[in-house]
C-alpha cells in the first residue's frame, strides 16, 4: 500500500505546481496571454483587457485530456462567460474543473480495498473597469475545491482571487498580474507580467506575445517563460506557435507548441474553434506529463458592436 501513497503524493506535488493553460489559443502560444489573450480568452489570463473586447456576450468551452501520457483517466474543463457592460465595464464568470482519475488503495497483498476519485474544481466570478482609454483593471474572486486521499477521502475548499492590470500603448501592450491570491489549493499563487506586439493590415494580422511568471514562495529558480506568436488570415484563419521553458525548481518542463484556429462570421455573430498540440523537448522530455497533449476551445460571441 505504501507505493500507492507514494504514488499518490508525487501525483498530488504536481497538481499543486503546475499551471494549466486556460484556453486552447493560449496554450498554442506557449501559454503567453497576459498581455496578448484576446476576446473570451482573457478571463483566464487577464481581466483588465476584457475591458477592449468587441461584442456583447462571449461564451467558451475548453477542454484537455490533462496527463494523458501518465493517465488515461484525466482530463481539464472549463467553460467561461462574458458580458460587457456600458462603455467602461465587464462581467464575467468561469467554472474549472479537473478530473485526477481513479486512485486504487491495496493491501499489503495487493489485493484491491477501494477505488477513490480526485478531483478539484474553482467557480469565480470577475469584473473589469476602464480605466482610461488604454487602460483596464480586473479582479477575480473564486471558490475553489480539491478532493483527494490521505487515511481516506478528503474535500478541501478555499477562496482565492486575482488583481489584474492592462495597459495598451498603441501596436505595444503591457499586462500584470497578481493571481490566487488565498488558498489556492491546486494552483500555485503567482505574480506575472506580459508583453504583447502586433499589427495588421487589410489582409494579415500577427501578434506576439511575452510572459514571465514565478510563484509566491519560490526563488527565481521557479520562473516560467513563456513565448508565443500567432498570423491570422482575413480575420478567419490562424496559426499559432510558442515555447514555454520552467525553472529548475519549477518543475524544469519545456515545451513546443502548435495551434490553429478558424473563426466564422453570421452579421453580429462569431463561432470560432481553436485547437492546440504540445511536444516536450530536453532532458525531461521522455517523462514530460503534458507529452503529446492536445486540447480545443469552442468560443461564441453575439452581438458585436465594433
Amino acid at each position: 500500500m505504501k507505493w500507492v501513497v507514494t504514488i499518490f503524493t508525487i501525483m498530488i506535488s504536481f497538481v499543486c505546481t503546475a499551471q494549466i493553460a486556460m484556453h486552447s489559443r493560449g496554450a498554442a502560444m506557449g501559454d503567453a496571454g497576459i498581455a496578448a489573450a484576446t476576446g473570451n480568452q482573457l478571463l483566464g489570463y487577464n481581466v483588465g483587457k476584457t475591458v477592449f473586447t468587441n461584442y456583447f456576450h462571449q461564451a467558451s468551452v475548453t477542454y484537455l485530456p490533462w496527463m494523458r501520457n501518465l493517465f488515461q483517466d484525466t482530463k481539464f474543463i472549463r467553460a467561461d462567460y462574458l458580458s460587457t457592460i456600458g462603455e467602461s465595464a465587464t462581467i464575467g464568470a468561469a467554472i474549472n474543473f479537473l478530473d485526477m482519475g481513479n486512485l486504487t488503495t491495496r493491501d499489503d497483498n495487493g489485493a484491491s480495498l477501494a477505488i477513490h476519485r480526485n478531483t478539484a474544481f474553482s467557480v469565480g466570478g470577475s469584473v473589469g473597469v476602464r480605466l482610461s482609454a488604454n487602460a483596464g483593471i480586473g479582479a477575480t474572486l473564486r471558490l475553489v475545491g480539491a478532493r483527494g486521499f490521505e487515511s481516506g477521502p478528503v474535500q478541501r475548499y478555499g477562496v482565492n482571487g486575482d488583481i489584474q492590470f492592462y495597459q495598451s500603448l498603441g501596436k505595444f501592450s503591457v499586462g500584470a498580474v497578481v493571481n490566487n491570491l488565498g488558498k489556492a489549493l491546486w494552483q500555485n499563487s503567482e505574480i506575472g507580467l506580459g508583453f504583447a506586439y502586433g499589427d495588421r493590415d487589410e489582409v494579415k494580422e500577427w501578434m506576439i506575445g511575452f510572459d514571465l511568471r514565478k510563484s509566491f514562495s519560490g526563488s527565481f529558480a521557479t520562473m516560467r517563460y513563456s513565448l508565443g506568436g500567432e498570423m491570422g488570415f482575413s480575420e478567419s484563419f490562424f496559426i499559432r506557435t510558442g515555447v514555454q521553458l520552467e525553472g529548475m525548481q519549477g518543475g524544469n518542463r519545456k515545451s513546443i507548441s502548435l495551434g490553429a484556429g478558424y473563426k466564422g462570421f453570421v452579421e453580429d455573430q462569431s463561432l470560432s474553434i481553436d485547437l492546440h498540440y504540445l511536444i516536450p523537448f530536453g532532458t525531461q522530455a521522455a517523462f514530460a506529463p503534458m507529452q503529446n497533449a492536445y486540447g480545443l476551445s469552442l468560443n461564441l460571441n453575439l452581438g458585436n458592436f465594433q
